[in-house]
């Protein structure tokens, strides 16, 4: 059965080919690593700018994440715990949901917030 949400945005993957337990792991991964959530809020910013300009679409921002973030949560991900080969479809859906939170963060607060967001520096 194809998975609505990414459906919805333009993707064609079945929900059997979308392994969830890897999807919860790198979004809990990425959530409780510093480096990796401090460049969360740079894509949040990002896509602010973008939302402001009229030029965001969800579609481009999955596409964005899941060959640009998502790989780099992979990385950090496989030198702690070890990973083998993700396919396409997880890493849709784990981009999806990032970027999922990403809106919801830009909705809780003003666009102009984020784009005046100061991105933490380490401790």
């Amino acid at each position: 059965m194809l998975n609505y949400n990414l459906a919805e945005a333009g993707y064609k993957c079945d929900d059997k080919d979308i392994d969830d337990g890897v999807v919860t792991e790198l979004n809990l991964w990425y959530s409780n690593t510093f480096s990796l959530y401090r460049t969360y809020y740079a894509w949040v910013k990002n896509y602010a700018r973008k939302m402001k300009r009229g030029v965001y679409t969800k579609k481009l921002a999955i596409q964005g994440i899941a060959n640009n973030y998502v790989p780099q949560i992979m990385r950090d991900y496989k030198q702690a715990n070890g990973l083998s080969a993700v396919n396409k479809c997880t890493k849709l859906a784990t981009a999806y949901d990032i970027v999922d939170s990403i809106e919801s963060d830009i909705k809780d607060q003003s666009i102009e917030y984020w784009i005046k967001f100061e991105i933490p520096h380490g401790y």
